[in-house]
């Protein structure tokens, strides 16, 4: 036996389960496929600040996220909300503060659709979301479809589809609408969960936690990281598993799938994964989105009033929001290309795309936007090891062969990843519960 456990993935699910483990006294390798370690949080530097490629936002709610900023000695900062926010419907731009500048009808309708997804929830059980028969219909249907049987106004169409397409980066016609009654159960809108920002970025989470685990040696077991060494085969035998990789394979007790589900989906497993899993993990393909940074000497935008936060529909960018550090040495708006706007343009350059951002940069804050000191791309969709962001969204159908599958162990591999967990799924919070739940299930068992 080479290790105690393989964990496939360097994300925060995975060097958490590591760090639970090793802590226990079992031994670890970690086989990481790309170049980093992070995952989907990743921490670049570009015009004299950290800028988020990947994840940002923490909140109070993300009890155990805040806890090992703790830990790690990570501080946070408020996210900048001060000012008014600007709506985008095509050509007309409108500022406001607390609403949307919208009908009274019209906020009605809003407010009308959000209260029937919360009193939804309240039914719903987030580990067997099928157990309702009613709720269970909803995964027959599309949100869109939904959307169309319980609003009157294109307003809330258009605000009730953006909110989605900021949260999932899907499709309204292509999501479960069950799974948006599963979103509000397990991380509520009303809740506090973008209210904070890590200063220094977001991976440092991931970076920092390996630091100290590996900084540990010789107080607890082995934990060894290899990069560059995707996985392609897991064999199951009845004493151990091998795990087949770039570099080579190794044999361990337990094995730790810390991917998401369509990455997950890329290991030939043998003997070979349930029909029902693998027909759930192909119904869940993850999101379209590129994210985009705009680097500037001040946060300008503020001086107009302005809170660096806007909403759009039938432009190319989704949603912009101030990301510039917290003493404002630089002013960063990050922003998104999202579900179908995004899709219209993965074929173009990235200099395109960098054109049709600027133009909507300077139609929303004026010509001070058109030539940042610096502007970076995240193409997630195009990531090798990813293949889009910020998670995998289940289509109708996808939830009724049993979301319960999602993590259960399969004899000696074991699952874990923000999207199998039934508290804050999609988030780093969801992360470290997932980790949490799998080093248990192996611990009770070793």
């Amino acid at each position: 036996m080479d290790v105690d456990v393989v964990v496939v993935g360097a994300g925060l699910s995975g060097v958490r389960t590591a760090d639970l483990l090793s802590e226990a006294g079992l031994s670890v390798r970690i086989l990481e496929a790309s170049e980093r370690i992070g995952g989907r949080a990743h921490t670049i530097e570009a015009g004299g600040t950290f800028i988020d490629m990947g994840g940002q936002w923490i909140g109070p709610d993300h009890v155990r996220v805040v806890a090992l900023c703790q830990r790690l000695g990570v501080e946070t900062f408020d996210f900048h909300t001060v000012g008014e926010n600007l709506l985008v419907r095509g050509d007309d731009i409108v500022r406001f503060t607390d609403s949307p500048p919208l009908s009274h009808e019209e906020l009605s309708d809003i407010e009308d659709a959000e209260q029937r997804i919360r009193d939804l929830a309240i039914r719903l059980d987030p580990a067997d979301p099928m157990a309702d028969a009613e709720l269970a219909a909803l995964d027959r249907i599309t949100y869109g479809q939904w959307i169309d049987q319980n609003v009157s106004t294109q307003a809330a169409r258009d605000y009730l589809t953006m909110h989605l397409r900021t949260i999932t980066c899907g499709n309204e016609n292509e999501t479960s609408a069950l799974y948006m009654v599963l979103s509000e159960r397990t991380g509520p809108t009303d809740g506090s969960y973008e209210d904070w920002r890590l200063t220094g970025g977001a991976q440092q989470l991931v970076t920092g936690l390996l630091d100290e685990i590996t900084g540990a040696q010789g107080t607890r077991a082995t934990v060894e990281v290899r990069n560059n060494d995707p996985v392609h085969l897991i064999e199951q035998g009845d004493e151990s598993a091998r795990v087949h990789h770039a570099s080579g394979v190794t044999s361990a007790r337990y094995v730790v799938i810390a991917l998401s589900p369509p990455m997950t989906t890329r290991i030939t497993f043998s003997p070979p994964l349930s029909a029902r899993r693998d027909l759930m993990l192909q119904r869940m393909p993850m999101g379209t989105v590129i994210k985009f940074h705009a680097v500037y000497p001040t946060p300008f935008w503020r001086e107009d009033g302005l809170s660096g936060a806007s909403l759009l529909v039938g432009r190319s960018i989704g949603q912009t929001a101030d990301n510039s550090p917290p003493d404002a040495s630089r002013g960063v708006l990050g922003f998104f290309f999202y579900a179908d706007a995004c899709r219209s343009w993965l074929d173009a350059s990235p200099s395109q795309r960098r054109d049709a951002a600027i133009a909507d940069l300077v139609f929303l804050f004026g010509e001070q936007a058109r030539e940042p000191i610096a502007f970076t791309e995240a193409n997630w969709c195009a990531h090798e090891w990813v293949r889009g962001g910020y998670d995998a969204v289940p289509m109708p159908g996808a939830l009724g062969f049993d979301w319960a599958t999602l993590r259960e162990p399969v004899s000696r591999v074991h699952f874990c990843g923000t999207e199998t967990s039934t508290q804050w799924p999609g988030y780093y919070e969801g992360a470290l519960v997932s980790a949490q739940r799998v080093a248990a299930e192996i611990l009770t068992t070793s």
